[in-house]
């Protein structure tokens, strides 16, 4: 497997005219994001999500600052050097755009032909694609006779083509529908995890991120909120991405007996009957629960102390077991 290279943005930004006066969609973007990651980008309409897809692309071109792929600076090429870098960038769009006059095969190959690989090769790597993707043996249908998860999966087929270094995601689940959408994604994790290609994912959807992605970042008019890897996004008690990616927990009054417990992985499993053993009597549960978050289980849970508790005895274990608590 090729090791895949980082993506560097900085100071990116993106200007419209709009009646006589510059606009900023983006406004001074510092991203990076690792090769062979799944990294989200979250926000809501008008964030500047797609605007900043589009430049990674080069579909826009940014009105400063610069775009890393390696050490090349997508947004100093020239059209010619651009073309050929593009090769490097797959995309997948939210309502597929594929060829509805061509076979699944026919649209996985259109790349190919743009290129110049003989037909032979061309055959050969389409075959490849369609067993990847789970649409062995409907390389001759129509997009008009596929269900929409399956033209995904053509879409998907056809952005791999060829052997781009970084797939591109734009809202690519939201037209399907929950189960089509668990599909689509145990999919792209099968492929970055076999071909170690970077997936950037544009989403509004926290459970895409939280099913998937290595790490995500947070854009809000235009302007990047908070970024990082999702284990230490959800470690963070400020981190508002982290404090979406947990569970919710119920409003209690403030008397200094509500703890709030985070932890990651198995070993706060047993969390509470430990804490009840260390105590010599149980604490009340009030809510919370263990998510999935980048492929780890992850609680968070609130609490309530017997009357008699000593709070630093309870840090102090807690501490031991890795856990993180704060009093609500």
């Amino acid at each position: 497997m090729t090791a895949r290279q980082p993506i560097r943005i900085q100071g990116l930004r993106k200007d419209y005219n709009q009646a006589g006066r510059l606009v900023p969609a983006l406004d001074g973007i510092d991203l990076d994001i690792q090769g062979g990651a799944i990294f989200g980008i979250l926000g809501r309409s008008g964030a500047g999500k797609t605007t900043l897809i589009r430049c990674l692309n080069r579909l826009e071109t940014p009105s400063a600052g610069r775009i890393l792929l390696g050490e090349t600076d997508l947004a100093a090429l020239g059209p010619v050097e651009l073309r050929r870098q593009r090769r490097r960038i797959g995309m997948i769009f939210q309502h597929f755009h594929l060829l509805h006059s061509r076979t699944a095969a026919e649209n996985i190959a259109a790349p190919l032909e743009i290129a110049g690989v003989t037909k032979p090769e061309r055959q050969k790597r389409v075959d490849e694609l369609l067993e990847l993707v789970g649409l062995a043996g409907r390389g001759k249908a129509y997009p008009s006779q596929l269900s929409g998860g399956q033209k995904q999966r053509v879409g998907i087929a056809r952005a791999l083509a060829a052997d781009p270094d970084v797939l591109l995601s734009d809202e690519a689940t939201s037209a399907l529908d929950a189960e089509t959408t668990a599909q689509i994604l145990d999919l792209l994790r099968d492929v970055n995890r076999r071909l170690g290609v970077t997936i950037v994912l544009i989403t509004h959807e926290l459970s895409v991120v939280k099913s998937i992605c290595d790490g995500a970042a947070l854009l809000e008019g235009g302007r990047l909120v908070e970024a990082g890897a999702l284990r230490d996004l959800v470690a963070d008690p400020s981190s508002r991405l982290g404090q979406w990616l947990l569970p919710a927990l119920p409003e209690v009054p403030s008397d200094g007996r509500h703890l709030e417990l985070r932890y990651g992985g198995r070993g706060g499993d047993t969390i509470l009957s430990d804490l009840t053993l260390h105590l010599g009597q149980s604490p009340a549960l009030l809510g919370g629960g263990v998510e999935q978050v980048a492929g780890t289980s992850v609680g968070r849970l609130l609490i309530r102390l017997p009357h008699d508790a000593d709070l630093d005895s309870v840090f102090a274990f807690l501490g031991t077991r890795g856990v993180w608590a704060v009093v609500r």
